[in-house]
């Protein structure tokens, strides 16, 4: 669970942050993350702030699907999304734009 464990860090410090909510601010997502060894979802609410729980969601806004080892070096930075993406190394589903954005705010949370 090493990248549930580092997002949920990512995910306190985004809530802390007015900026980084402020750039989440909008509609209410579900972000789904699939590894090898585990499932859990980002639930992102209107005013910006997220929470994480483990598990699955039926109607996810994105999915984001990799191995355990290349989400979690995503999730820490050690690997570009955008290049795990192109190499087939991280496969998304749904809608790719919302996970730009969250990318983009992690980036900044971090």
């Amino acid at each position: 669970m090493p990248s549930y464990n580092t997002l949920e860090g990512l995910v306190s410090k985004l809530n802390a942050s007015d900026a980084v909510k402020s750039q989440l601010k909008g509609e209410k997502k579900i972000v789904q993350f699939l590894t090898d060894s585990d499932k859990f979802v980002l639930l992102i609410r209107e005013d910006g702030s997220a929470e994480l729980k483990p598990g699955a969601e039926s109607l996810p806004t994105v999915t984001l699907t990799a191995t355990e080892a290349i989400m979690n070096d995503i999730l820490t930075g050690k690997l570009n999304g955008v290049q795990a993406f192109i190499t087939g190394k991280l496969k998304l589903s749904g809608n790719i734009m919302a996970a730009q954005k969250l990318v983009s705010a992690l980036e900044k949370a971090k």
